[in-house]
């Protein structure tokens, strides 16, 4: 474990998940939140040559997570507590994966599995093809926040998008802590 430290805040949008043509088809490169472990949102496609509509996937909760794109899917959370791989060209959903909480941080992925952060602040690691669980990393107590004393709380503080460097998975986990995963 690492010394604790909070974990930067993702800003909560609802969205529908759309599918775009690209110049390039997308590889199985990692994917993860703004598409690198320094999260620079630079990718090595050319761009968009236009933004149409493909399809769309009703969610039935609110999407707060950003969705990556890995090879044919397109992965992304959902407040109802589940990760979501879409195919990306057709939008329909190829397989589900219930966590333990609500999937507001965006997944990673790297070497054929994809890494997910629930609302408890736990790591699930599952197979990208099946979304079979291969390995839990379950995290110690939530750490109680509130925005202003007497107000609900919102938002967390502490839970991350995972980010997958050189084979380790960093993650913040609702406990405080910043967690470096083999």
């Amino acid at each position: 474990m690492l010394e604790r430290s909070p974990s930067a805040v993702l800003c909560a949008v609802s969205l529908l998940v759309l599918c775009v043509e690209t110049a390039a088809a997308i590889g199985e490169a990692p994917g993860m939140f703004r598409g690198d472990p320094a999260h620079t949102g630079s990718y090595d496609e050319q761009g968009l040559k236009s933004l149409t509509l493909k399809w769309r996937v009703a969610t039935g909760g609110k999407v707060r997570s950003s969705p990556i794109v890995v090879g044919e899917l397109v992965l992304v959370g959902r407040e109802d507590g589940k990760l979501y791989a879409v195919d990306r060209g057709s939008g329909s959903v190829r397989w589900t994966h219930a966590c333990e909480g609500p999937v507001t941080s965006s997944p990673a992925s790297a070497g054929g599995t994809v890494f997910v952060v629930d609302g408890r602040g736990n790591l699930d690691a599952l197979r990208l093809d099946s979304g079979k669980l291969l390995w839990t990393v379950a995290v110690g107590d939530p750490v109680p926040y509130e925005q202003r004393p007497g107000e609900p709380r919102n938002w967390d503080f502490y839970l991350s998008s995972p980010t997958v460097h050189h084979g380790t998975v960093l993650f913040g986990g609702a406990d405080g802590q910043v967690y470096a995963v083999d």
